[in-house]
């Protein structure tokens, strides 16, 4: 039985078919704009995810290390302007 997860199982699944779709049903010219295609959609989502770390990082870098206790964050009715925020 295969281990991988369900969705991970079914992604590669969907993957395959549609290999095989492009391989051996379409036209040569069609395979080759349809291949880029798909390239240039994945290129997308790696800039998607590229921008989505680099907020993360910079958020990380504004706030200290996430991993060394609650977050302060400004407010200006308090005397010292922080909230401690707990987990």
């Amino acid at each position: 039985m295969d281990k991988r997860p369900l969705t991970t199982h079914l992604f590669d699944t969907l993957i395959d078919l549609q290999e095989d779709l492009i391989r051996e049903v379409l036209p040569r010219e069609a395979r080759t704009h349809f291949l880029a295609a798909r390239r240039e959609a994945l290129l997308g989502i790696r800039s998607l995810l590229d921008e989505a770390i680099e907020r993360t990082r910079e958020r990380e870098e504004r706030q200290g290390d996430p991993t060394q206790g609650p977050v302060k964050r400004r407010d200006p009715s308090s005397p010292n302007g922080t909230i401690p925020i707990e987990d």
